[in-house]
């Protein structure tokens, strides 16, 4: 750990314009050796007078008598090494430090005053430990060099920004699915919210390379990896459960799953309290150093926070959510059912939502899945077929837009794929979030 902290210390003198680009995650916390620690506040003292490191200028900012001579030693062991894969590293060990810390403290509340305490305290602490980060202020022409250097990784990509859904119209419009973001996926009951979280979800980690976890509060992880199987194998998820099937079928799945065996897909296992399910992200985070994480569905998570409503909770968890994403910087798609009683055969749309406008305020896209074919309604408005087809509807797109488009539904196996041939995006320019 401490060969890693000098090899970061060591590249901030040498390029000084790397701290700036990350001057927000290089706080003192981050370094478990004190003489480090005072090292990197030198630093950063030293990038708020005049921006030049060297052995001078960062050991005049240091309380240590022998500060020239640590400086001195400490450029003489240069590195050259991943900074990024460092940063990220030393970063999740400190969450790692703290969620320790917070979980031991949880324990001694349970022995001492009983669940529900220590129920409430890691609920806050949680939010804390994802809320947390400096609070410096900076001059915009740092955010200015974040954005050029953002403007020129987009210029070098595959058109992708973010993670790959699989899904082309929707990557090509959105460039992907973006880190920090939170993505709320709603529809009608049998519209295929759960299989187009999966569809996309599985994507992302078989043919992305994206650690990926998704947390089913309403099936089993069994029953997750049988739909995901049907996708791969063409069997359907209620044969592979419930038949008994012949040794050619069988022989299909297991060469079919190859694929999905090796990726970096998790089911995870959680109960439904908002606390368990941060808890088990944070550790897939550290542990699979996961990007994506799919929560099915937002109304069956808890938050058990007494005096406030369950609209008031709903929108509660959202936020926390969305926060969760931002700090940790990972994308998190949540799904949820629209209001009871509002079963028409119409599109939905966001006053839909079921129990709080907050969840569309917390979101950065809010999309529903639409099938009309389940109304009995064999055409679009367009007059294009609907049969065995289904619309995306992004009704909320901070910073994208709106937009539509559609994909191939095939019910038996409850499998979404794309659309290309027939449909193209069709973005609404005059209403961007």
């Amino acid at each position: 750990m401490k060969k890693a902290e000098t090899t970061l210390l060591t590249y901030l003198i040498f390029n000084p314009n790397y701290f700036l680009l990350r001057q927000d995650e290089l706080i003192e916390d981050i370094f478990t050796d004190d003489i480090n620690k005072s090292i990197i506040n030198a630093i950063r003292k030293v990038m708020m007078k005049s921006g030049k490191l060297n052995v001078i200028s960062v050991s005049k900012e240091m309380s240590e008598e022998n500060a020239f001579d640590i400086i001195t030693e400490l450029l003489q062991n240069h590195i050259y090494s991943d900074v990024d894969e460092i940063v990220e590293m030393l970063i999740n060990n400190h969450k790692e430090r703290k969620l320790q810390f917070i979980l031991r403290d949880a324990m001694l509340k349970i022995e001492n005053n009983g669940w529900n305490e220590a129920s409430v305290f890691l609920s806050q602490s949680l939010v804390q430990l994802n809320e947390a980060r400096s609070q410096d202020i900076h001059p915009i022409k740092d955010d200015i060099i974040l954005m050029l250097k953002h403007i020129e990784n987009n210029m070098q990509s595959n058109g992708l920004t973010g993670i790959g859904t699989g899904l082309q119209l929707f990557d090509n419009f959105t460039g992907g699915l973006q880190k920090s973001d939170l993505i709320i996926l709603a529809g009608r009951t049998s519209m295929g919210k759960t299989s187009l979280a999966l569809t996309i979800a599985r994507n992302a980690a078989v043919d992305f390379n994206v650690p990926t976890a998704i947390f089913s509060l309403e099936m089993s992880s069994i029953q997750i990896t049988a739909r995901a199987s049907s996708m791969e194998s063409g069997i359907s998820s209620k044969e592979i459960l419930n038949s008994k099937l012949s040794q050619v079928q069988s022989n299909d799945i297991r060469n079919s799953v190859s694929r999905l065996f090796d990726s970096k897909l998790f089911i995870a296992q959680s109960s439904n309290k908002i606390t368990s399910i941060l808890s088990s992200m944070m550790s897939y985070i550290l542990k699979e150093k996961a990007q994506l994480f799919v929560v099915d569905y937002l109304q069956l998570v808890t938050l058990n926070q007494k005096g406030i409503s369950r609209e008031q909770e709903v929108g509660q968890m959202a936020r926390i959510f969305k926060n969760f994403a931002k700090e940790n910087n990972v994308c998190v798609i949540l799904l949820s059912q629209l209001k009871r009683g509002q079963e028409s055969k119409n599109e939905p749309s966001l006053s839909d939502l079921r129990d709080s406008g907050q969840i569309e305020e917390a979101a950065d896209i809010v999309m529903f899945a639409h099938r009309p074919e389940y109304y009995g309604i064999d055409t679009f408005e367009d007059g294009n077929s609907a049969i065995g087809k289904a619309e995306i509807i992004i009704s909320k797109g901070r910073n994208i837009g709106l937009a539509r488009f559609r994909l191939n539904f095939i019910s038996h196996l409850t499998k979404f794929t794309n659309e290309t041939d027939t449909f193209k995006i069709q973005p609404n320019d005059d209403f961007i979030f």
